[in-house]
């Protein structure tokens, strides 16, 4: 795929998710402008936090499986994972809560414990480490916010189902490799390839992804409400 690679994985990622967004039970392409309005929201905190990842060397980007358009220091690609990855996770939400309602949500409260409580070990054990450290106080961070936005449920069917394809995808762009870590900057333990703190760094993200889209359809309901 040479330098296509990156392009083809976020491209191949946002191939079924969009072609099932016009499923007549999710109707997902209802939903765009909330979807929209939460990427654009979430995609500038996380894109500032990688570029200056990026520049202090935390993790460095193959020139060979990437078309070498950069915006900054960031290749155009990893740009379009921060548009890609929310909408595959949102479509995937809206999908669960149109086919169970809520009868999957009922646990949430124990995934976010468990992570709130990792993360704080993480936080007092592993200092020496910016990848592990910055990605366990996003956590927490992004948990207050979730909650204080988000009483539906969800989010624990929803972080397990989206385990698959994010193997997937973050397996192609580790094991290629795409994306290449400095081995200091992280506990240095993997799962098929991929750094622990990747699923940490999904998760947060999913905290945000949800937490914004929530905020979002609310505002806009209101908005149509008051009209």
């Amino acid at each position: 795929m040479g330098k296509y690679t990156y392009l083809l994985i976020d491209l191949g990622a946002f191939f079924f998710p969009f072609i099932l967004s016009f499923d007549k039970k999710v109707a997902f392409y209802k939903k765009w402008k909330s979807v929209f309005l939460a990427i654009l929201i979430t995609a500038i905190p996380f894109l500032i936090w990688d570029y200056f990842k990026t520049d202090a060397g935390v993790w460095s980007f193959s020139e060979e499986h990437t078309l070498g358009i950069k915006l900054l220091n960031l290749p155009i690609e990893e740009v379009l994972f921060f548009v890609i990855v929310p909408y595959c996770v949102l479509f995937i939400y809206a999908c669960i809560k149109s086919y169970f309602g809520e009868i999957l949500s009922r646990y949430d409260v124990y995934l976010k414990y468990f992570m709130v409580l990792l993360s704080v070990i993480l936080i007092l054990t592993q200092f020496a480490h910016t990848y592990t450290l910055v990605v366990s106080i996003s956590i927490l961070i992004y948990t207050l916010f979730y909650t204080s936005v988000e009483k539906g449920g969800g989010l624990l069917i929803t972080f397990l189902v989206h385990l698959l394809p994010f193997y997937i995808m973050n397996g192609m762009l580790t094991n290629i490799p795409v994306v290449i870590y400095n081995e200091a900057e992280y506990m240095g333990y993997r799962t098929f390839g991929i750094p622990y703190e990747d699923i940490l760094y999904s998760y947060a993200m999913l905290l945000s992804f949800l937490g914004v889209y929530k905020w979002a359809e609310s505002r806009l309901e209101g908005t149509k409400k008051g009209g």
